[in-house]
């Protein structure tokens, strides 16, 4: 039954609507809500001074740091982790005080979640020519001169390839996000608690060492990185702050040129480079010696994009299903976004197992329904960016067993009614959330992940197919950092200038836009 209708604020995302109509009505966090930037610590409740990692949009960056510097804010509901990006974005986390105080702000454009990413590549080839197994480089540029900067999951600083022939350290600096308030460390302070067993920056997952070292190694028994003469600056993310990462890493080079990798992504977005944070990318990569290399994604075959060209009229009906989250301690929990030009009309009905409908909202309007297992969000709104129409589907079950009819028999019916331009698309928020089942609407195109869908990157895919014993065998970007280390390779010209910042613009040029079919 229908328990809440909310009228959409144009200037702040549906994602973010939603989580604070979430923790107004005191409900607990769900699954979708970390995905969309939510890092409250309390898996039962979702409190008021809890954050939410937002990027925020402003006439002017200084005049709304000001705002909330001089709003009556009680000390446990200050901002916190407030970074000016650029003279017309901020990033913060923000408690529901604060998000008022931005809201309420004259200057405000538009305000956003940040977004969770998960992590990309399968394992890197060794088919670029440039260190033959058992033979020389093929090639005498090694990135000396270079920084690169990783975003990933954390780093083994115990392992060989992270110091040079001398035996000291190449990291310049690390930042750690994932300690509550990030913590940065100097190469002494690495040396010396790395000795001592604290391990600041260490890595649990494995998948930053293997980006890094893939990118900038020393040579170590008969490997090497590709570009070995290159030094790291480091970031442990927390998966959300990645635009942080970003601006700390290319503060932190000084001028220096400076090649940015992030193994990573996440699909709640248009894929036309429109949201806010690919949009701070193309704003850096106008700067010489500035490259950013994001992985392209590993979703090509995941069955988790719809996309068509609709007459008037035309009517299609897509089912799909919702997967167990990984950690048994997570409830089950989807989103999908879905896009249409502002001038086209969709009606667009969701049906669950049991046979029930409900009906996406008017332009402007959430809707929020709750049955005795599971909540639906469903809302509409216009994009400040494309001109597109967004519908969010947030699906959020109980924390109870749920038996395998609750997840699956799940139905999207699309319907045109006005066709101007006729184009819809639509995505899970991330693979692993859930998958629409085989039907001619199933796109392996336009799979490229966010944030390498926008202008100021270099997208890099990979092209070794991988067959999984996962849910789903299907082939897997394997070379994303081998285009970001090649990249560092020339990034440094005798003038002191970024060679491949022309590269970097040539192909972000590029980039998929929604028309046009990109596979990925």
């Amino acid at each position: 039954m229908l328990k809440h209708s909310i009228t959409l604020d144009g200037r702040a995302s549906i994602s973010l609507s939603w989580l604070m109509h979430q923790r107004r009505t005191n409900q607990r966090p769900v699954l979708a809500s970390r995905f969309a930037g939510f890092l409250g610590a309390d898996p039962n409740k979702m409190r008021e001074t809890d954050p939410t990692a937002v990027l925020v949009e402003a006439a002017n960056a200084d005049a709304l740091i000001n705002a909330l510097g001089s709003a009556p804010l009680p000390p446990d509901h200050q901002p916190q982790q407030l970074v000016k990006l650029h003279d017309r974005l901020v990033s913060i986390h923000a408690g529901e005080m604060v998000l008022n105080v931005l809201l309420n702000h004259s200057g405000l454009k538009h305000v956003q979640t940040l977004k969770r990413k998960v992590l990309h590549l399968e394992k890197a080839s060794q088919d670029l020519g440039l260190r033959p197994l058992g033979g020389a480089r093929a090639v005498v540029e090694d990135g000396t001169g270079v920084l690169i900067g990783i975003v990933d999951s954390g780093f083994d600083l115990s392992h060989p390839m992270f110091y040079d022939g001398a035996g000291n350290l190449k990291v310049e600096h690390l930042l750690d996000q994932t300690t509550g308030n990030p913590q940065e460390f100097s190469p002494a302070q690495l040396r010396q608690q790395w000795s001592e067993g604290a391990c600041p920056g260490a890595d649990e997952n494995g998948h930053g060492t293997h980006v890094a070292t893939i990118a900038g190694g020393s040579p170590h028994r008969g490997f090497e990185g590709i570009a070995p003469g290159a030094r790291f600056l480091l970031v442990k993310t927390n998966s959300v702050d990645t635009d942080k990462a970003v601006a700390w890493i290319f503060r932190k080079a000084e001028g220096n040129p400076c090649v940015v990798n992030m193994s990573l992504g996440h699909h709640w977005g248009a894929h036309d480079g429109t949201e806010a944070e690919e949009r701070y990318h193309a704003l850096l990569a106008q700067d010489p010696g500035k490259i950013i290399c994001i992985s392209a994604g590993n979703e090509r075959e995941d069955n988790l994009h719809l996309g068509k060209w609709f007459n008037q009229r035309e009517e299609q009906a897509i089912e799909f299903a919702v997967f167990r989250p990984e950690d048994p301690t997570e409830a089950p929990g989807a989103a999908m976004t879905i896009w249409y030009g502002g001038t086209d009309q969709f009606s667009l009905t969701l049906f669950a197992p049991d046979g029930s409908e409900y009906v996406a909202p008017i332009l402007g309007q959430l809707e929020e329904y709750e049955t005795q297992r599971v909540v639906i969000r469903i809302g509409r709104g216009l994009h400040p960016w494309n001109n597109l129409v967004q519908t969010e589907i947030i699906l959020s079950f109980s924390k109870n067993a749920h038996p395998v009819q609750d997840l699956r028999g799940w139905k999207l019916k699309i319907r045109c009614d006005q066709a101007v331009v006729g184009r819809l698309d639509a995505w899970f928020a991330n693979s692993g959330q859930g998958v629409f089942l085989s039907h001619p609407l199933v796109e392996q195109a336009r799979t490229i992940s966010l944030s390498a869908t926008g202008e100021g990157c270099i997208a890099v895919a990979g092209i070794s197919p991988k067959l999984s014993g996962s849910r789903m065998a299907a082939p897997r970007q394997g070379r994303e950092m081998c285009l970001a280390a090649q990249v560092a390779l020339a990034a440094w010209d005798p003038r002191g200038t970024a060679a491949a910042n022309l590269t970097s613009r040539r192909l972000a040029n590029k980039s998929p836009q929604p028309s046009a079919t990109n596979p990925s």
